[in-house]
């Protein structure tokens, strides 16, 4: 017997589904988990906290750039 969650579509065919896209349930099974690895790295480096992060360099105009003297 089945179990209930072999029934349930996966999560990535029911966002294919939503989508729109015609990809075959066998092929989702086939790449979900390289889905699960990326979406796990992408996740991961989205979730940084950019803010901790120095910047390399920080741009200030100059007097002359910002009042637009000096570019005769």
């Amino acid at each position: 017997m089945e179990s209930e969650s072999a029934k349930l579509p996966s999560r990535w065919a029911r966002i294919a589904e939503a989508r729109g896209l015609d990809l075959p349930e066998e092929r989702l099974e086939r790449i979900s988990c390289i889905l699960d690895d990326l979406e796990a790295k992408t996740r991961a480096a989205l979730d940084r906290d950019l803010s901790l992060v120095e910047p390399m360099f920080s741009f200030r105009p100059t007097t002359s750039a910002a009042t637009g003297e000096g570019d005769e």
